[in-house]
């Protein structure tokens, strides 16, 4: 097994066919992408390929977040997917994920329902239940305020230990973020 480190705009039509295809099986029709267009430039997709086959993929977008009026950058870990499961392949990705944003000390985080948070967490990821309510997509020009249903949160903490201070955070001051291509929270 190898991993491949992808940037956004250097993803191939056939990388992309293969992942909007496995997003439509796993998050529903409506999850096609233009991975190139569809996020902040800078981007960055994880392949694990066996066989001359993507097997399992992820994404790290970048995510500016501000909590208790200080900028924070994270990656945002999204598109997490087997394409063959029940095969070690996530678990494996997970792995090299993990590894990858060790070597970067940067903070990532994610969002999961409840059927999932087990696999994260003995993958090596930390996970908070409920997390997701301590952020919110925030719209700069009308100020509004979106909040997503509540979920896991999985991370790894960087340098910054931005998820380490919000969960000692006694008042349980939420995070802002936004991101022009997400209409409802999560990214």
């Amino acid at each position: 097994m190898k991993l491949e480190i992808i940037k956004d705009q250097n993803l191939s039509k056939e990388y992309m066919k293969i992942m909007n295809l496995n997003r439509k099986k796993n998050f529903g029709p409506k999850e096609v992408k233009n991975f190139k267009t569809d996020y902040y430039p800078g981007a960055k997709f994880l392949f694990i390929i066996e066989d001359n086959k993507i097997v399992a993929f992820c994404g790290l977008r970048k995510v500016s977040l501000n909590y208790r009026n200080k900028n924070y950058n994270i990656l945002g870990l999204c598109n997490v997917i087997s394409v063959i499961t029940n095969k070690g392949y996530g678990k494996e990705l997970m792995k090299r994920m993990i590894s990858y944003l060790k070597k970067q000390n940067k903070t990532a985080l994610g969002f999961c329902d409840n059927r999932k948070a087990n696999f994260y967490k003995t993958s090596g990821l930390k996970v908070k239940k409920d997390f997701s309510m301590r952020f919110a997509l925030k719209n700069p020009k009308s100020k509004e305020l979106k909040f997503d249903s509540p979920c896991y949160g999985i991370y790894i903490n960087g340098k910054d230990n931005l998820v380490k201070k919000m969960i000692k955070d006694k008042k349980k001051e939420l995070a802002f973020y936004y991101l022009k291509d997400v209409k409802d929270p999560h990214w």
